[in-house]
């Protein structure tokens, strides 16, 4: 029988593991041993040493495994992902007053997400909303937090007990929203001497910033804070300073509908320096394709979009179909009167077909079926559609009248 390998096999870091952290595992043993990892009870192909850096969230093993002995397995590690946006409190600080409310500003998008309030390191019961208004002095947090994602913590902002509160407003021109190397200018309208400005980007002070103007040169969320001795902080109104779009309009030529295999060319009108460009199928980057051209050989969506350093990106659409296999006609093609029926011959295979008969170049309604009959004089085609697919119509056939007693049609036969 196998014998039971005589170590014990770990993973560090054993706890609070994010995607992109390098897990290592070590065996106690003194046997030689080799390794398989597992990502939620799978084996991973090519993770035989001994670490591992894991890209995806999951629950990660390893097994140590041994000539003539039993494999023995590790303790189970949960990776999860980090959560992509900051969380802050506003207002920010740095210093805030009881009973004014804080609330907490995450700029991510995941689903699911939740909240926990601290004082002084310790959760507040049932405070697990975005607001919080606080009754106590103390130094107050908000977590976030969502399903297979790693918990972040804003940075603190200290609550203090005050008599004594700054009597005016502070308010930010333009209140916005702006865009970046806007002047923002603030305005305090109290009469407290020795005032103090601090201004603010998405709930962190920028450094030297403490006149009462300010131009920001990035995007984000900006307040500025009014200060006096014995007196607590006051915040300014939120302005929301944007990027600029950029100036020309993007366009792909040909603007489509068009076919597989036919090339596009992005057209940008504007003159900023370094733009590049990325194309897109489905919404998805295509790897590689960052030029002015793109030949796509694949039926979708597809747009182009043109970005540049300090700019909002612009984006462009086109649809790519591709094209029937088959061809359409229309039988009998000559000769023929009203009240005969017509068919409609389609030679390809595509699944989800649907026609529509035409008169004149004028659609019929209803006569949407492989058959018409048609009841009229006139020039009748059919057009054949598939999803995904350019539509294909048939040659036309001239309907003639059924005149009473006259012989029906036949080769040689013109119209009197």
């Amino acid at each position: 029988l196998p014998q039971f390998l005589s170590g014990e096999v770990t993973i560090s870091p054993s706890i609070g593991a994010t995607t992109g952290t390098q897990l290592k595992t070590a065996y106690s043993g003194n046997e030689t041993v080799t390794y398989q990892w597992y990502k939620d009870g799978n084996a991973i192909a090519g993770a035989t040493s001994t670490t591992y850096t894991p890209s995806t969230a999951g629950s990660y093993t390893v097994i140590a495994s041994a000539a003539d002995y039993q494999s023995k397995n590790s303790n189970a590690v949960t990776v999860v992902s980090p959560l992509s946006g900051t969380i802050t409190i506003n207002p920010a600080g740095p210093e805030g007053l009881i009973s004014t409310q804080l609330t907490a500003v995450y700029t991510g998008s995941e689903i699911g997400r939740t909240y926990q309030w601290y004082k002084d390191g310790n959760p507040i019961t049932s405070a697990t909303g975005t607001a919080y208004t606080p009754s106590a002095a103390g130094s107050y947090t908000v977590t976030v937090s969502a399903p297979g994602y790693d918990t972040k913590t804003s940075t603190h902002v200290d609550v203090v007990s005050t008599e004594l509160s700054l009597s005016g407003t502070v308010t930010i021109s333009p209140s916005g929203p702006v865009i970046t190397n806007t002047l923002l200018t603030a305005a305090y309208s109290g009469s407290e001497g020795g005032t103090i400005y601090q201004w603010y980007k998405d709930g962190t002070s920028i450094a030297g910033a403490t006149s009462p103007t300010y131009t920001p040169s990035a995007a984000g969320i900006y307040i500025v804070t009014v200060s006096a001795d014995a007196h607590g902080d006051k915040n300014s109104n939120t302005v929301t300073v944007n990027l600029p779009d950029l100036s020309g309009a993007i366009a792909i030529n040909p603007p489509g509908p068009v076919i597989t295999n036919t090339q596009l060319t992005a057209s940008y009108t504007g003159s900023e320096s370094g733009v590049t460009y990325q194309w897109y199928k489905d919404g998805n980057p295509i790897a590689g394709e960052t030029g002015t051209t793109y030949t796509p050989s694949a039926a979708g969506s597809y747009t182009v979009t043109v970005s540049a350093a300090g700019y909002n990106s612009k984006s462009a659409a086109v649809t790519v179909l591709s094209t029937l296999s088959g061809s359409i006609s229309i039988s009998p093609s000559s000769g023929v009167i009203t009240g005969t029926q017509l068919t409609a011959v389609y030679t390809g295979s595509e699944s989800g077909r649907t026609y529509q008969w035409y008169n004149d170049g004028t659609a019929i309604a209803g006569a949407t079926g492989t058959t018409y009959t048609p009841s009229a004089t006139g020039s009748y085609t059919v057009t054949v559609s598939a999803s995904g697919f350019q539509s294909k119509t048939s040659a036309p056939v001239t309907i003639l009248p059924d005149l009473p007693g006259s012989p029906l049609p036949g080769p040689g036969w013109f119209p009197p």
